[in-house]
């Protein structure tokens, strides 16, 4: 059973706003070391954003988002409904990193985080919205700073498992994702036929990555090296 406490959905224009909390998992004394600095969770913004990308990016499907506030984990997402409704997700999204950085965030977290950057500099710019907002976030890549600590190549599913931390919901391919967000792109009205337990499972699955690299973040030094050390060895023997 998922923990989170309540969400609520917002329409604007024809884009969807939905708004998760959760018991936040981040202890303000627990931070993750970096090798030129220690990175503390009330500067940290985690980030996801689904996309589709033919040769270069086409859109953002999903803008997912999670902040500590107090006692809650705060998930923002926007959903692409259709081609028109684009400029509006890409303005919120800028919008709110605005303001999370007003507010003191410094750092973005990321998984393989490259091409979520590079997607929303391509929106941004498409868009004309400012890419300075972009240049006051440093930026975490999960997978890079597992890479460089364990010297082990991961999915997000595997880090996960290290860190003891639970996926709920369904999985959902890229493919699949993509090709509902090349429909929402091509037909206007397609948003009005697609079944909202599609929306609702796209957004609970946008959310279970938000939510579990909080949750990674919160326990990397629980994270077993033994297990690390075996997986490795293992293989090596493949090899």
């Amino acid at each position: 059973m998922s923990s989170t406490k309540w969400m609520s959905i917002i329409w604007r224009w024809k884009m969807i706003k939905k708004i998760w909390r959760d018991p936040n998992p981040l202890n303000p004394s627990l931070a993750l070391p970096l090798p030129q600095e220690v990175v503390y969770p009330q500067n940290v913004v985690f980030l996801d954003l689904e996309h589709y990308i033919y040769r270069k990016p086409v859109c953002i499907g999903i803008f997912g988002a999670a902040r500590q506030e107090g006692a809650d984990l705060v998930t923002t997402q926007f959903f692409l409904q259709n081609k028109q409704d684009l400029p509006h997700l890409v303005h919120e999204s800028r919008l709110y990193l605005e303001k999370v950085q007003k507010e003191g965030a410094t750092h973005l977290v990321a998984f393989a985080a490259k091409n979520d950057w590079l997607v929303l500099e391509e929106m941004f710019f498409r868009f004309d919205e400012p890419l300075e907002i972009l240049d006051d976030f440093e930026i975490i890549d999960l997978q890079r700073v597992a890479y460089k600590e364990f010297r082990l190549n991961m999915g997000l599913g595997l880090l996960e498992e290290l860190a003891g931390v639970d996926r709920q919901g369904e999985e959902v391919s890229g493919s699949t994702l993509a090709k509902t967000f090349a429909a929402l792109m091509e037909d206007p009205l397609y948003c009005y036929r697609m079944p909202k337990e599609k929306m609702s499972r796209f957004l609970s699955y946008n959310h279970m990555d938000v939510l579990n690299m909080a949750k990674i973040f919160a326990r990397w030094d629980d994270i077993d090296r033994q297990i690390i050390r075996d997986i490795q060895h293992q293989r090596r023997n493949r090899g």
